[in-house]
């Protein structure tokens, strides 16, 4: 199977995931799993900073589509494939960049301090850009950590099966 064949799979199974399953999720009130954003982690680490704004911004709209939010997951998307080089960077090594994939089975520890970093940005904006206001920053920072924890595992997990 190509790889963009294999990569456009990944990212139709996500967003179906997302919109049939995980949408349909809120634990306590205050877990939300928003596994879309694992697609915008696994890209190529050559793929191009215009094609990964690009990416993460359509995702993020096809998610405000299914969500029935103005724009929320867009931002929080687009935020995420712009920090995803600068966070890779400071958890792999250039020779890692070059090489590999980020994946678990390539890079290991890096990848999980890698996902869990870019999850909680993500979710984190998520979060704050939907209370829209300074008084509740305190939940979105609590929904930011648990949602963004849940979602890690799920991440780790898939990650480990793919071994």
């Amino acid at each position: 199977m190509t790889s963009r064949l294999s990569y456009a799979l990944h990212l139709v199974t996500l967003v179906l995931l997302q919109a049939v399953l995980f949408n349909n999720i809120c634990i306590a009130g205050i877990v939300n799993i928003y596994i879309y954003v694992y697609f915008i982690l696994m890209l190529p680490m050559k793929t191009g900073r215009s094609a990964l704004l690009w990416t993460g911004f359509g995702l993020g709209i096809v998610m405000d589509l299914f969500s029935g939010t103005l724009g929320i997951h867009a931002a929080a998307t687009t935020l995420t494939a712009f920090l995803r080089p600068y966070v890779l960077s400071l958890y792999a090594s250039q020779e890692e960049q070059e090489k590999y994939a980020p994946a678990l089975k390539y890079i290991g520890g890096s990848f999980v301090k890698y996902a869990v970093t870019l999850v909680f940005i993500h979710h984190f904006t998520l979060f704050a850009l939907s209370a829209f206001s300074l008084h509740f920053l305190g939940m979105a920072l609590l929904k930011a950590v648990a949602s963004g924890a849940v979602t890690s595992l799920i991440i780790i997990a898939v990650e480990r099966l793919k071994k």
